[in-house]
């Protein structure tokens, strides 16, 4: 239990949700659980961490309560000292993480309408509410980037760190791959775009004529999640969409129809539903530029000539190709080397890759590329491209050569848990901490009870 909640108290601060401004909500009958310095934690603020972690699918360890107390116990500790050190939040920091908050709810509870009903509250005082909460967390955050923010680790420090874990203790390491590609999107023909076009102006007109938006959405819309929805898109804010997008709801009247427009994931048509502001409802209706089979088989044959050049001309190396002729701005400035986004490393585990190319990937050799293969890009894009292999590792334990990386985040977390034992030690002993009867006798990581 101790290393998970050293891993939720060091390195987790994400404490302001909906279920900040849920705690005045609460039916539950509040008492004061713990004190620090001039502030307070109530059981209500317990339960309602414990909720939302347990309703996002969060980990369910032994005691989860007590975890969560002393996690809001060294947050009022490090707001404490904060506020002693005159540490700041301007309001364009906080405005701007409010307004991502504020979104965020949102999207979740559908509408401002809906909050606003839910919690009785108008939307300028449920931000009062929880700009407060944020504030709060801020503080915390940027007081704990204070104390660990620069803790860095030597190559010495590692490897003294590594050979300290007993060699049974080293974890299990699953099979990883590193690899790179080069991607060439097929060249849809003035012909198709102009049929795709076409067939959506003649959506466009029905609804015009008077049909369903809605209906019609949920028939023919290739966006499948708004299109689930009758092609409903709730609170719109500038920049949450592509510039053509944005561009043309913003000139629309409500109920307005917009003409037929393309942006990078096809054409559109879009009808204002709602304005609040600079806060937009709407339903749209996308057709998708998917590339007919003849223009698939024509990148395929593009690619397949890039591959073999790189197989026969010496002076034509894989990663120069990349940069020559991929169309993934992404990578090919790379080499076409693939960015792992859980990680932001370029290890793959085999058993998480993407589907699309596991089975070339499993089939190849070190420094060896596939064949042609079709993929869907992250916007729904179809393309064709090709794989290599730059680095295979089989299952094996945790070493230095293999899993370095891996081990330096480690090193340096460790190093940031003892830091911040450190800090702890010496600022709790001049604040006053109590803690309620109910909850002396967890098993904290930090000696809050004297």
């Amino acid at each position: 239990m101790k290393n998970t909640l050293k891993v939720i108290l060091v390195l987790v601060f994400t404490m302001v949700e909906i279920t900040n401004i849920a705690v005045a909500q609460s039916n539950v009958i509040d008492q004061v659980v713990a004190q620090v310095g001039g502030g307070i934690i109530l059981h209500s603020e317990v339960q309602e961490q414990k909720a939302q972690m347990l309703a996002q699918g969060g980990e369910v360890i032994e005691d989860l309560e007590c975890a969560i107390l002393e996690q809001l116990i060294l947050q009022q500790l490090l707001i404490h000292q904060a506020k002693i050190d005159s540490v700041e939040i301007t309001d364009g920091e906080l405005n701007g993480q409010l307004e991502n908050r504020m979104r965020y709810i949102i999207s979740q509870i559908g509408s401002e309408e809906k909050l606003e009903e839910y919690y009785g509250k108008t939307i300028l005082e449920i931000k009062e509410e929880l700009g407060e909460s944020l504030r709060e967390s801020l503080l915390a955050q940027r007081m704990q980037q204070q104390i660990i923010g620069g803790v860095t680790v030597s190559p010495l420090e590692i490897k003294e760190y590594f050979e300290s874990i007993p060699k049974d203790s080293l974890p299990l390491v699953n099979s990883e791959v590193m690899y790179a590609h080069i991607v060439k999107i097929p060249l849809v023909s003035k012909k198709r775009k102009k049929e795709v076009k076409d067939k959506l102006n003649i959506i466009c007109k029905r609804v015009v004529d008077g049909e369903s938006m809605s209906t019609l959405a949920a028939s023919y819309s290739q966006d499948q999640v708004s299109a689930a929805k009758g092609g409903e898109i709730t609170n719109v804010h500038r920049g949450d969409m592509v510039k053509e997008f944005e561009a043309m709801a913003y000139t629309l009247a409500i109920g307005e129809v917009s003409e037929v427009f393309e942006t990078q994931f096809g054409y559109h048509f879009i009808q204002l539903t709602a304005r609040r502001g600079e806060v937009l409802g709407l339903r749209h209706i996308l057709l998708k530029l998917n590339p007919a089979i003849e223009e698939l088989a024509q990148a395929e044959i593009t690619i397949d000539s890039i591959a073999k050049v790189i197989a026969t001309v010496d002076s034509i190396t894989f990663e120069k190709a990349a940069m020559l002729f991929s169309d993934d701005g992404d990578t090919k400035h790379n080499g076409g080397v693939v960015i792992n986004a859980q990680t932001g490393n370029t290890m793959f585990e085999m058993n998480a890759i993407d589907r699309s190319i596991y089975g070339a990937i499993s089939t190849l050799k070190i420094g060896e590329v596939s064949k042609p293969m079709l993929y869907s890009t992250p916007d729904g894009k179809q393309v064709v491209r090709i794989v290599k292999l730059i680095r295979k590792t089989n299952p094996h334990r945790a070493n230095l050569k293999e899993d370095y990386q891996k081990i330096k985040m480690a090193c340096e977390g460790n190093k940031k848990e003892k830091e911040m034992n450190k800090w702890v030690d010496k600022k709790g002993k001049g604040v006053f901490i109590k803690i309620i009867d109910d909850f002396r006798d967890c098993e904290y990581n930090y000696n809050w009870i004297n």
